[in-house]
């Protein structure tokens, strides 16, 4: 038989991070097994939904979250951040683009009083990716349709 020996407080809580990890791990291999999508961040998610909502109340249907549409955008939204640049992208999409907006209620409302932005929140599409990145105090938006 082997003898008693007690836990302290630090083996105890290591233990059971440690179950917690190993438990997150196998639940994001099992999500990748079966093809689950991520979760979009918030304010991705939260524009998204904005735009739908524009789209709705005047009867067109909804957009759909498109994975390399969401690529496109952080990847510029990134850009446009880390240097400082506001110019659109060379993608072969639609694009929104905005900056100095503080939250997504202030980038669509810019966005729904021009005329060109307008139209693609509203036109003819099905997919949407979208990001928002923050640099030096300064928000940088991006909306991709397809």
């Amino acid at each position: 038989m082997l003898p008693y020996r007690e836990w302290s407080t630090d083996t105890k809580f290591f233990y059971w991070g440690f179950v917690v990890l190993i438990g997150l791990l196998i639940v994001g291999a099992v999500n990748a097994a079966m093809g689950a999508e991520p979760a979009l961040h918030p304010t991705f998610q939260a524009m998204i939904d904005a735009t739908n909502a524009e789209r709705r109340a005047r009867g067109y249907a909804p957009l759909v979250a498109d994975p390399q549409l969401q690529a496109m955008a952080e990847k510029w939204g990134k850009h446009m951040a880390t240097t400082w640049r506001f110019e659109h992208s060379n993608y072969p999409v639609a694009e929104n683009i905005a900056a100095g907006q503080r939250t997504v209620p202030e980038a669509m409302a810019s966005w729904m009083k021009s005329s060109g932005h307008r139209a693609n929140i509203l036109g003819g599409y099905s997919r949407i990716g979208c990001a928002a990145y923050k640099m030096g105090g300064k928000c940088y938006w991006v909306q991709c349709f397809k």
